[in-house]
């Protein structure tokens, strides 16, 4: 019934190499294979054939065979066990890009792209073979796919930015009228009770399960080997140990630790994609920008102790 009525209605089918075996009878072990196979199926079926590369033939290559052409779709193997649902994220990606206008070669294109982002991902849920991370770059794909990609940048970092001024300014506001910074006396003082006690665990529980979740997402991309739950385990079990030995009242000195790490960091990523258009996503490590990040690392931590003129100026003016 498949290969008599379904398949022949289908602008493009995308089996795998047991599939395609199974449809063919063919011994697919070689690239060889793989165009015979792929040729015959468009034949037979009338539509044009992806066939799937990986299952140890050529790594995670692709082959188009539509119109009497062929068009290879080179890829990299990725390892995660997590697969579920793989085969049909492509066919899907394909079918929506598809529909989106962009040409068959293109969507295959844009579609084993995503394949790939989410694959590296390294999301790891429940037990077995999981699923696979389709968020994981939502904002960049909405700024990509938008049609201003600029201005929906700008309204997102403007809504952005001004939910966070009127969230400080309702806590500097607080603390002015209380006559308080400590944000529990200052809920205390607004007869929140209870309430304040369960806003402060939840908003504490919440911040250190994405701190550690995301320690352990992190290490998996790092490697493979890597099990990311116990990272993000052994995070909170030292992060708990911390806040209970260490006495930690001013954070100032630690806040701009990180601003002296992650500043030129930042500045490196966006000099080389804006600046110089490289794309580096295929390069695991630069040493070159290694160099970079550690120059700004000590200028930063040297220009802290330089006092800036005009910054001076201005807060003696307002003290004034």
């Amino acid at each position: 019934m498949m290969k008599e009525k379904l398949l022949p209605l289908a602008a493009v089918i995308t089996p795998s190499i047991p599939e395609s075996m199974i449809l063919t009878g063919r011994t697919i072990v070689s690239p060889a294979d793989m165009k015979l196979a792929a040729q015959e199926m468009a034949e037979q079926f009338n539509c044009a054939v992806l066939c799937k590369g990986g299952y140890s033939i050529n790594d995670a290559n692709g082959l188009l065979y539509a119109d009497g052409k062929c068009v290879w779709f080179s890829g990299k193997r990725i390892y995660n066990l997590n697969t579920h649902g793989i085969g049909c994220t492509l066919s899907s990606a394909i079918a929506a890009n598809l529909a989106k206008g962009f040409s068959l070669e293109q969507s295959i294109d844009r579609a084993k792209a995503y394949i790939s982002g989410v694959l590296s991902s390294m999301l790891n849920l429940g037990h077995g073979s999981g699923p696979l991370d389709h968020i994981f770059n939502l904002s960049g794909e909405y700024a990509k796919e938008a049609e201003k990609p600029v201005k929906a940048t700008l309204v997102s970092v403007i809504v952005y930015g001004v939910v966070s001024i009127w969230m400080y300014l309702i806590g500097m506001g607080a603390a002015i009228y209380t006559g308080n910074s400590d944000i529990a006396e200052i809920m205390f003082k607004a007869g929140l009770g209870i309430i304040a006690l369960l806003i402060i665990i939840l908003s504490t529980v919440t911040a250190t399960f994405l701190d550690t979740y995301s320690a352990g997402v992190s290490s998996e991309v790092l490697s493979g080997k890597i099990k990311g739950k116990w990272v993000a385990v052994g995070a909170a079990i030292i992060g708990t140990i911390g806040a209970i030995a260490f006495q930690i009242t001013d954070i100032t000195d630690f806040l701009y630790l990180i601003g002296s790490v992650f500043a030129p960091m930042i500045a490196v990523q966006i000099a080389d994609f804006y600046i110089l258009k490289k794309d580096s996503s295929n390069v695991s490590f630069s040493f070159i920008n290694l160099i970079i990040w550690a120059f700004g690392f000590i200028v930063y931590r040297l220009l802290m102790n330089v006092d800036i003129m005009l910054a001076t100026h201005c807060l003696t003016c307002l003290l004034q």
